[in-house]
């Protein structure tokens, strides 16, 4: 069984090998319940077809940045309580969402 079964994990990354990584990281520690997306335009109807607990975003991404994303989220989901973490592989940085 699970030690996280009630909080669903949002990975958003354009990158498939970040996407998988993380998935099998979070896997390892107990948190089966992950969903992994590639596309941030994607992530938004997740978002809105979802109650998810925790959102892991990439900075850099086309269509929206980790954190446009983000803002987005919280403008238009204010009902969801929504930990984030940005993070870019690039070197830009990391931030709190």
């Amino acid at each position: 069984m699970a030690k996280f079964p009630e909080y669903p994990v949002l990975i958003v990354d354009d990158e498939d090998h970040v996407l998988r990584v993380l998935g099998r990281v979070l896997g390892a520690d107990g948190i089966n319940n992950v969903i992994t997306c590639n596309d941030s335009m994607q992530a938004t109807k997740i978002i809105e077809q979802k109650k998810i607990s925790v959102l892991i975003l990439d900075l850099n991404m086309p269509y929206l940045s980790g954190e446009e994303l983000m803002r987005m989220v919280r403008v238009d989901h204010p009902e969801q309580s929504i930990a984030g973490k940005a993070a870019s592989a690039s070197g830009v940085g990391e931030r709190n969402a």
